[in-house]
C-alpha cells in the first residue's frame, strides 16, 4: 500500500524537526529528573533493576549475542555502510546527518556521564559501581539507536518501511539486553534514545524536501505507534503500580532490606522498565520515518 504524498516545505520541515527536537530534550530532562534527582524515582528504578535477576540465566543467552555486537567496529561498519549508500544515492548531505547522529549523540552520551554525578539518596542497589556514579545514559544503547536512525536516514523510500521496524527491534533489544545482563536501570536505556532523537531532530534541521514522489507504505509508522503506545500504557502503569507501594523512609535500601518488595513486585516494576524502553524505541524510530516519509527523496 502506497501513497503519493506532498512533500513538506522547507520551513514546515524545520519546524516539526525543531518541535521533534524540544519534545525529545525536554523527555530527557523529566527522565533526568524523575529518576535520577528524586528518592522515589531511584527507588523504583533500582526495584526494576533488581527485578532483572529473575530468569537471568535463560536470558542471557539470548542478550549476550546481542550486547557482544556494540563495539568500535561496529560503529566503524555503520559509519562506513551508510555513507556508501549515500554516495550511491548522490546524496552527500546524508553524511553529515549521519555524522551529526551518531557523532553527537554517542559524544553526548559520554560526557554526560562523565561530567554528571549521580546524586546519593540513600537509595543503594546493585546498579553501576558505586553509589554515586552515573550510568545514565546508556552508552550501548546510544549506539544501537544511532545506528538505526543512521540506517533509517540513508535508506531508499521503498526500504525504508523495513529498515523503521527491524531498527526499532535491534534498539529495543540492545536496551532491554542491557536490563537483563545487570548493566544498566531502564532509565539510562530510555535516556539514550532519546539523546538519539535529540541529535536526529538537529540533523533534520539541515535536510530539505526534494520532489512529490511516493513516498513508501506508512503502515511501518502506525505499527511502531501502536506497539509504542500499547508498551508504554503497561509500562506506565507497572510504573505508578510500584511507587504508590513505595514506603516514606528516603533511605530505603534495596540491598539491606527488601521488605514489603515480593517476587510480584520485582516481576511487575522488571517488565514496566523493558517495556518502556521498548515504547521509546518505537517512538524515536516513528517520529524519524514519519518525518522522512514527508521530506520526499
Amino acid at each position: 500500500m502506497t501513497a503519493q504524498k506532498s512533500v513538506l516545505t522547507p520551513a514546515g520541515l524545520r519546524t516539526r524537526a525543531i518541535i521533534v527536537t524540544i519534545i525529545a530534550a525536554l523527555a530527557f530532562c523529566v527522565v533526568y529528573y524523575i529518576f535520577i534527582t528524586t528518592s522515589s524515582g531511584q527507588r523504583v528504578d533500582e526495584i526494576a533493576f533488581d527485578g532483572s535477576a529473575l530468569g537471568r540465566t535463560r536470558l542471557w543467552r539470548f542478550a549476550d549475542p546481542i550486547l557482544d555486537v556494540v563495539s568500535v567496529g561496529f560503529v566503524v561498519l555503520v559509519l562506513v555502510g551508510t555513507a556508501t549508500v549515500a554516495i550511491l544515492r548522490q546524496r552527500w548531505l546524508l553524511i553529515v546527518q549521519v555524522g551529526i547522529v551518531m557523532g553527537g549523540a554517542n559524544i553526548a552520551t559520554q560526557l554526560f556521564k562523565y561530567f554528571v554525578d549521580r546524586p546519593e539518596l540513600g537509595v543503594f542497589g546493585t546498579a553501576g559501581a558505586s553509589p554515586g556514579m552515573n550510568t545514565l545514559p546508556s552508552g550501548h544503547t546510544t549506539v544501537a539507536a544511532t545506528a538505526a536512525i543512521a540506517v533509517l536516514f540513508v535508506s531508499p523510500p521503498r526500504f525504508r518501511p523495513i529498515a523503521a521496524i527491524l531498527g526499532a527491534i535491534y534498539a529495543a533489544g540492545t536496551g532491554v539486553s542491557t536490563l537483563i545482563g545487570g548493566w544498566h536501570r531502564a532509565s539510562d536505556v530510555v535516556a539514550a534514545m532519546l539523546i538519539t532523537l535529540v541529535f536526529a531532530g538537529l540533523a533534520l534541521l539541515l535536510d530539505r524536501p526534494r520532489t512529490r514522489v511516493v513516498t513508501g507504505d506508512h503502515i511501518a509508522v502506525i505499527v511502531l505507534a501502536v506497539v509504542g503506545v500499547l508498551t508504554a500504557i503497561v509500562s506506565i502503569w507497572a510504573l505508578i503500580s510500584i511507587w504508590q507501594g513505595l514506603g516514606t523512609d528516603p533511605t530505603y535500601n534495596l540491598v539491606g532490606n527488601r521488605s514489603g518488595l515480593t517476587r510480584r513486585d520485582l516481576l511487575t516494576a522488571y517488565a514496566g522498565g523493558a517495556l518502556g524502553c521498548v515504547s521509546v524505541a518505537c517512538a524515536i524510530v516513528a517520529a524519524v520515518a514519519s518525518l522522512l516519509q514527508r521530506r520526499g527523496d
